[in-house]
């Protein structure tokens, strides 16, 4: 079956099982993000585009402002990518919206960190990424508006010195402090949702053979579930 014939099957019987708030996608880019947007469209879930989503609230969210943020996610069922891919801007959706459901994909931290490094070497046609110094930044990696990659790049290397936050641009695209970050987020997020089966799902959509888990977790019947899509297996 098409997916666009197991939408329009299924989705009044998705929509009447709903029982949460909202859907947040919250594993770092280069976990399968993309692949589970596209599974949760096809179950008819409404997702924003992601240049739209990362354009309207990103910077406003790193400055501690979420009025945009809940402005905008009042429009859609379910959310990926930046902001909620990194940092713990989780712990704001989850305030903001109490009952929705929280997904976190993740695959081995080796290979997450050189599918990170593939993808950013050929968006931005780099190919030493290990030696880019800070002034180059705003140069050489275009992306939505000036100094926004930049803002997204210093959370994986600020150091705190004497109570003030340091950034440490030797560490950027180092494959340690990556991997460290990398983990260490994931684990905070398990021990936050600890004891919440109901809200939290890990999902590592290389060892997923279908979609049986997630259609559990949302309150799909299983006699939907179908092989996930496998989006941007090349990085």
């Amino acid at each position: 079956m098409e997916p666009e014939e197991i939408t329009k099957k299924i989705k009044p019987i998705v929509r009447s099982n709903k029982n949460f708030s909202k859907i947040f996608c919250i594993g770092a880019n280069k976990t399968g993000t993309t692949s589970l947007a596209a599974t949760l469209e096809i179950y008819g879930y409404s997702i924003p585009n992601q240049l739209n989503q990362e354009m309207e609230i990103s910077k406003q969210t790193y400055l501690g402002n979420f009025a945009p943020l809940n402005e905008f996610v009042n429009k859609y069922d379910a959310f990926q990518d930046l902001p909620f891919s990194i940092d713990n801007y989780y712990i704001v959706a989850d305030t903001l919206y109490p009952n929705s459901k929280f997904i976190l994909t993740e695959r081995d931290p080796e290979d997450w960190y050189n599918s990170m490094i593939r993808y950013d070497q050929k968006k931005y046609n780099i190919e030493d990424l290990k030696n880019i110094k800070e002034e180059e930044i705003n140069d050489k990696f275009h992306y939505l508006f000036e100094g926004y990659r930049k803002m997204t790049m210093q959370k994986y290397i600020a150091e705190v010195n004497n109570n003030k936050i340091l950034f440490n641009w030797k560490l950027l695209y180092d494959k340690d402090t990556y991997i460290n970050y990398y983990i260490q987020r994931n684990n905070e997020i398990k021990k936050y949702f600890y004891n919440r089966n109901n809200n939290f799902l890990i999902l590592d959509l290389k060892k997923e053979k279908d979609t049986e888990s997630l259609c559990n977790f949302l309150n799909i019947p299983t006699k939907y579930k179908f092989n996930f899509p496998h989006l941007n297996k090349s990085i």
